[in-house]
């Protein structure tokens, strides 16, 4: 679970890295690399203007917690 904008930059370069390598050494999948965000975890609401230019997709969960 990413509880950060920080933590899901770096988790998004983490993928976009591997998908780099795989591209390198003959993989060509996934061709395209889409990275969305589930807002499941409240506080995350309150980095949602920082996070909006980071995200390809971005999707939001209510609980009954709320």
């Amino acid at each position: 679970m990413v509880l950060t904008r920080g933590q899901f930059c770096h988790a998004r370069d983490m993928l976009r890295h591997g998908r780099e390598i795989a591209l390198r050494v003959g993989e060509i999948r996934p061709r395209d690399l889409h990275i969305g965000a589930m807002l499941e975890v409240f506080a995350l609401l309150w980095q949602l203007p920082n996070l909006q230019s980071k995200v390809d997709i971005l999707s939001a969960k209510t609980s009954n917690l709320v």
